[in-house]
């Protein structure tokens, strides 16, 4: 089939399945295709592939009245067309869906909308890979009941990993976020995810830091394959190192440094002044050897001025003995 859809789809307000995918199709997405509230599925099959309007010439923009197929409960596929639009927010209202959004090898530009969060029913198959979204990985994914198949890999997102995703901790495979510019530590929230078979992808991103122990357990412990993090991150590098316009190292405290001039007899180290000041009359200091400081008889501790003995005073200040 060829040409445009036409609008007219939008009068088939009873119908329950559709799909046009594999097709000829091109111009834009009508509008009117919101109008088919009662659709139920994208597809006859549980293949994202076959289903609703994939593999055509479509162009243009998402409509944001596909957020009124509030009774779709798969199938909305729209990969390999070629829409260059933000995802409408509308998309968030779709809260029946189950399994297969597929939004991926578009050109969908902008965010992802922090709207996914309220697809809480939404199990398998998130597929927005492959675009030039951007911006910051909303942390209201962490609300969704993803268990397979959550790819958002080789888009444009610059922010760090939020810990909600976390959350996810039924997913069983293929969660993948490589070829991103993905910041800072990996979250060791992460680690909740230890129904983990296969494909945990965080590769090529900005990552540092050290990679949790926990995290790092989903492959020596829980058997995960294709688990591939290190590769093209800065793992093992500080943040701060790698990130200094947004992350601050913190010094290392300094030892506090014992003096080591030579405080001449008679005289004892100041810490205030950081100087030699000479002891005041009835005291005495004498730490030298030959008139010079000598690390032996002081054994790193600091000059001081002690009482003379019982029977022996001095009546001048700086004195070495009394």
């Amino acid at each position: 089939l060829a040409g445009s859809i036409p609008t007219e789809f939008g009068l088939l307000t009873d119908v329950t399945e559709m799909t046009l995918a594999s097709n000829n199709f091109e111009g834009s997405i009508p509008t009117e295709l919101g109008r088919m509230t009662e659709l139920l599925s994208g597809t006859s099959t549980a293949d994202c592939n076959a289903a609703f309007l994939t593999s055509n010439r479509l162009s243009s923009t998402l409509p944001s009245q596909l957020g009124n197929l509030k009774n779709l409960t798969q199938g909305l596929s729209l990969h390999y067309n070629s829409i260059d639009s933000s995802i409408p927010t509308e998309l968030g209202n779709l809260v029946q869906l189950t399994s297969c959004l597929s939004l991926h090898s578009l050109s969908l530009s902008s965010s992802i909308p922090s709207e996914f969060g309220r697809l809480t029913s939404m199990e398998a198959n998130l597929y927005l890979l492959s675009n030039s979204l951007s911006s910051a990985l909303p942390s209201e994914l962490g609300n969704m009941g993803m268990k397979a198949a959550l790819e958002i890999s080789h888009n444009k997102f610059n922010s760090t990993i939020p810990t909600e995703l976390g959350q996810l901790s039924k997913m069983t495979y293929s969660f993948q976020m490589q070829s991103n510019s993905l910041s800072s530590a990996i979250p060791t929230q992460l680690a909740r995810m230890s129904k983990m078979t296969d494909y945990f992808r965080l590769d090529s991103n900005k990552l540092c830091a050290d990679v949790p122990t926990q995290v790092e357990a989903l492959r020596t412990v829980y058997g995960v394959t294709n688990w591939l993090v290190s590769t093209g991150n800065d793992l093992g590098t500080a943040c701060c190192e790698t990130l200094p316009g947004t992350h601050t190292c913190v010094p290392t405290s300094l030892p506090t440094l014992l003096p080591t001039l030579a405080c001449p007899d008679g005289t004892a180290w100041d810490a205030a002044s950081w100087s030699c000041i000479s002891c005041s009359a009835g005291k005495y200091s004498n730490t030298s050897s030959g008139g010079k400081y000598n690390s032996s008889i002081m054994a790193g501790m600091v000059p001081t001025c002690t009482l003379c003995p019982a029977g022996r005073y001095n009546v001048a200040s700086g004195q070495g003995s009394c």
